[in-house]
């Protein structure tokens, strides 16, 4: 069991999580990086389409209070949005969305 100061990660499963990801997509600050804000399907069949892709995983991140994350991982090599220059060919990174919640949390 998590506890509120840790942070656990479980793999991104569909239909389970599609709303929760389609709601912080709705957020301003979201939808100006992930372009995102939209339908519901949007999100989801972009969510397939990530979860197909062999060179990255997606991610629910939470602490022992819910859900607060959105995370994917991927071999930069193997991605189409490059980098520059040119990444070593180990190379990892990881695009997160820290989630909202409807009502504030406290320590």
């Amino acid at each position: 069991m998590t506890t509120s100061d840790e942070i656990a990660f479980r793999q991104l499963t569909i239909p389970t999580d599609v709303d929760l990801v389609h709601g912080w997509m709705q957020h301003p600050h979201a939808a100006e990086w992930w372009h995102l804000a939209g339908p519901r399907e949007m999100t989801r069949d972009y969510l397939y389409a990530r979860l197909r892709l062999r060179h990255r995983d997606c991610w629910i991140a939470g602490d022992g209070r819910g859900p607060v994350a959105y995370v994917e991982t991927f071999v930069v090599p193997d991605d189409p949005l490059g980098l520059a220059p040119a990444p070593r060919p180990a190379t990892a990174a990881a695009a997160q969305l820290v989630g909202w919640t409807s009502e504030p949390r406290v320590s």
